[in-house]
């Protein structure tokens, strides 16, 4: 991510805002004071932005202006793809096809550190029976609903860097996921909600969304995931392992009438051990053999409801 700095005048401890071109909105940047000049830094997301200094009664006492960007008409965008060998393939947006994620690397990989502000990591996906990385918990949440998700084939984190000229100079961005779906690659950034609204924020995924659908694929923006659902997908999750699941306990559930009963009786009408039975009841609501209402909290009177094979 690049990096800009202005300095601006010898007023220390005065804030400065980052400003846009036609003075539409205004976001607070870091302020740090070093000797007496305020270095004001900002970090890029894909916009370009001028800077205004105000004093204490809010005042604008210094600006400097940038150019409001936009995504060049007929612009070349391109993504680099890290391959499974690590060599960096980059492709015209015109030559890019699902295929290529089928084996890649994510295009970065993070850092553990004592201090950090986010909880990084890595999860065992049922969906790719492969680890796929997450840089945060909220991204763990959105991997978690993708794994869950019996319509996604795919899961592929920081799948690619794509890069295209915007307001005179040329932008970067790496997406959190790429999900590939019966309905076609979704790209998929995740930001708090709180966020969404921070001009910078919006600038960046405005132009990441036009190169996404550009392509003929969506682009989602997840934000934090409705909390009952998420604790009871996350609950679920702890069962997605079919090697895991014992195979009789299987056989005598799916032998069993279960649609419109309650999962307290089906634990009880089975013939298996009780939590060899839970465990592989929990497993058939995972892969959606079974479905029941995930808006409420799962318990022993949770309706289920068997799924059409059709």
């Amino acid at each position: 991510m690049d990096v800009e700095q202005f300095l601006i005048g010898e007023r220390p401890g005065q804030r400065v805002v980052a400003r846009d071109a036609s003075h539409r909105f205004e976001s607070v940047v870091s302020v740090v004071l070093r000797c007496d000049w305020i270095v004001a830094q900002r970090v890029l997301l894909g916009s370009r932005c001028g800077v205004a200094l105000r004093d204490g009664g809010d005042r604008v006492v210094a600006t400097s202006s940038e150019p409001h960007a936009d995504v060049e008409s007929g612009a070349s965008v391109s993504l680099s793809i890290r391959g499974s060998d690590g060599v960096v393939l980059d492709v015209s947006t015109h030559d890019v096809t699902p295929a290529l994620f089928q084996d890649v690397l994510p295009w970065r990989t993070f850092r553990w550190h004592y201090g950090q502000r986010h909880y990084s990591g890595s999860y065992w996906a049922s969906t790719t029976s492969a680890h796929v990385i997450y840089e945060s918990r909220l991204e763990l949440a959105r991997l978690l609903v993708a794994d869950f998700d019996r319509t996604v084939n795919h899961i592929v984190a920081q799948p690619f860097m794509m890069r295209t000229p915007l307001g005179g100079r040329i932008c970067r961005h790496i997406p959190d996921y790429l999900l590939l779906t019966e309905d076609g690659p979704v790209v998929v950034d995740v930001k708090p909600a709180d966020l969404l609204d921070d001009p910078v924020v919006a600038e960046t995924f405005g132009w990441v969304r036009n190169v996404v659908e550009s392509l003929g694929w969506s682009f989602e923006v997840a934000s934090e995931q409705p909390r009952v659902m998420m604790e009871n997908v996350r609950f679920l999750a702890g069962f997605r392992r079919r090697a895991w699941v014992n195979e009789s306990a299987l056989r005598d559930l799916r032998m069993q009438k279960l649609d419109g009963a309650s999962v307290g009786e089906v634990l009880h009408a089975t013939q298996s051990a009780g939590p060899l039975a839970r465990a592989a009841l929990l497993h058939l609501l995972w892969a959606q053999e079974l479905r029941t209402d995930l808006s409420t909290v799962l318990s022993s009177r949770s309706i289920l409801l068997e799924t059409s094979s059709s």
